[in-house]
């Protein structure tokens, strides 16, 4: 009884063994099968940056539409530069009256915050008085 005991053990340890030996070759080779998250394969800017804080305000004698705002990289891997906006302007009722499309000539690296300051949607109507800056696609 003693000597079938002791195989016993001996048979479930080393069984143990083998799957705690393969659990943490398995996480250490492969991290991302435990992980329920997909990994960042592509660079997606419509998935990885979101632009935050915008104040809109009138310039040139209320001529120009200025924007300052922040845009946060999301992205643990991408870094992303010139990106477009689609700035769309409206009177006090929110009635659509103009857009225009900018480009942003910065750098935005992973995990980052960028402060834009002053970027120029162009000559605005006189109505206009909110400004809405999005992802151009």
């Amino acid at each position: 009884m003693t000597r079938a005991l002791k195989i016993t053990s001996y048979v479930v340890a080393i069984i143990l063994t083998i799957i705690i030996a393969g659990w943490i070759l398995g996480y250490r080779l492969s991290p991302n099968i435990w992980n329920s998250e997909t990994p960042e394969t592509e660079p997606d800017i419509q998935r990885d940056i979101v632009i935050t804080d915008e104040v809109f305000r009138k310039g040139g004698f209320g001529a120009v539409g200025l924007h300052d705002f922040e845009v946060y990289n999301k992205s643990k891997y991408h870094t992303y530069k010139d990106i477009p906006v689609l700035i769309s302007y409206s009177g006090s009722s929110w009635t659509e009256i103009s857009q225009s499309r900018v480009i942003v000539y910065k750098t935005f690296p992973p995990q980052k915050t960028v402060y834009v300051k002053d970027l120029s949607g162009g000559i605005i109507d006189q109505q206009v008085e909110h400004g809405v800056i999005v992802l151009d696609e």
